[in-house]
C-alpha cells in the first residue's frame, strides 16, 4: 500500500476512487476523485467531479477527503490547488492533516424513494407476530440512515425495526434495527430520521435478554455491510449526476 510522503501519511493507493468535500458552516459539495500519485507536498488526484451541494471548490481552499475501509468511512483534511502536472487534469492535495473515522451524521445522502414497513420496540415481545408493523416509505438514504414517513406515535429515541422492499439492491439485510434521530414535518406529514444500528452497536441499545427476543438477522448488519450501502449511495450520486438531477 503506498503513503503520502512527508510529515502526515496515509494510506491510500493509486487509481482508489475517494471523495471530496468542500465545507463552509452553511453548506457543502460533494466531489468524486481519484488517487494518480504522490509527491513531497502530498497527493494527486484526478481532477474532482462535481456530484451534489452547493460550495464549490475553490484553489487553495480546505477541503475533507473521505475514503473507505472494510470498518467505516474515515477522513482527512487537505488544502488543494492545481498540480502543474499533466496539463488542467489533476489537482494537489498538501498540508495533509489527521485522520479521523466519519461520525454516521456525515454520511452523504442521496433522494431515494422505496416501501417500508416499520415496527415500534417500546415494548419488545417475544415473537415477530407480536409486532404491529407499519407502512412506510422513505424520501432519502445515506450509510448512516434514511428519512422515512411515520405515525404520530414515534418519538425521538424509539428504537424499532425496519423492512426496506429490495432491501438487497441498496445493500442492506431484510430487516435491521434502527433509532429515531429526529421528526420533521414535510408537506404536512411526519417525517423520521432514523439511524440504523449496526451488529457492533446493538449491546449500546438492547439488553442481552432484548436481544435473544430479536430476530437474529438484525445482526447481519455490520460494519462491511453499511460499506456496500456506501458503495449504493455513490453510484446512486453519480447516476444522478448524468441525469442532471444534482
Amino acid at each position: 500500500m503506498n503513503t503520502a510522503t512527508g510529515k502526515n501519511r496515509v494510506p491510500l493507493d493509486p487509481w482508489e476512487k475517494i471523495q471530496i468535500v468542500s465545507m463552509d458552516e452553511k453548506d457543502e459539495g460533494v466531489y468524486l476523485s481519484r488517487v494518480e500519485d504522490f509527491n513531497r507536498e502530498g497527493i494527486i488526484i484526478s481532477r474532482p467531479t462535481y456530484v451534489g451541494g452547493k460550495k464549490l471548490l475553490a484553489a487553495n481552499s480546505q477541503v475533507y477527503v473521505q475514503y473507505r475501509r472494510p470498518d467505516a468511512m474515515y477522513q482527512f483534511s487537505a488544502y488543494m490547488k492545481p498540480s502543474g502536472q499533466y496539463g488542467d487534469q489533476t489537482m494537489q492535495l498538501y498540508k495533509l492533516g489527521n485522520i479521523e473515522r466519519v461520525q454516521r451524521r456525515q454520511y452523504v445522502r442521496v433522494n431515494y424513494r422505496g416501501k417500508l414497513k416499520y415496527a415500534l420496540l417500546k415494548v419488545i415481545p417475544n415473537g415477530m407476530d407480536q409486532l404491529s408493523w407499519h407502512m412506510s416509505e422513505t424520501l432519502n438514504l445515506s450509510a448512516g440512515g434514511l428519512l422515512m414517513s411515520v405515525d404520530d406515535d414515534v418519538e425521538e429515541k424509539n428504537l424499532m425495526l425496519v423492512r426496506l422492499d429490495h432491501a438487497s439492491q441498496v445493500g442492506l439485510p431484510g430487516l435491521v434495527a434502527a433509532v429515531c434521530r429526529r421528526l420533521v414535518k414535510h408537506e404536512e406529514r411526519k417525517f423520521a430520521g432514523v439511524e440504523f444500528i449496526t451488529k457492533e452497536s446493538l449491546n449500546e441499545y438492547f439488553s442481552a435478554a432484548d436481544l435473544k427476543k430479536l430476530p437474529t438477522q438484525i445482526g447481519q448488519f455490520n460494519a462491511r455491510m453499511q460499506n456496500k450501502l456506501v458503495r449504493f449511495v455513490f453510484d446512486e450520486q453519480i447516476r444522478e449526476r448524468q441525469k442532471g438531477l444534482l
